[in-house]
């Protein structure tokens, strides 16, 4: 089966998120490009062939072509069947 991950940025942290510290959670992703918004960044990283961007403190001094660890909080997700658009 596959499936639609729904997500926003304000929902994928750094590794350092003290929520939820988990190696199996971690996802090691490829920061393509930096939007600096003043007091936060977006990063756009890709994994394979998602891509997506995850809203981040100013204070990471990230640069295109860095690696970034992430983690999703997985209580704000949402799975999709992709053939129905039923929720999983």
């Amino acid at each position: 089966m596959q499936f639609h991950l729904d997500l926003v940025s304000e929902d994928i942290h750094d590794k350092s998120w003290s929520k939820e510290k988990n190696e199996t959670a971690t996802l090691q992703s490829k920061v393509e490009l930096i939007e600096n918004l003043g007091a936060n960044i977006i990063a756009h990283c890709q994994i394979g062939n998602a891509r997506f961007a995850v809203n981040l403190p100013k204070k990471f001094n990230l640069k295109d072509g860095a690696d970034l660890n992430i983690i999703v909080d997985m209580t704000k997700t949402h799975f999709f069947d992709i053939d129905n658009g039923n929720i999983l």
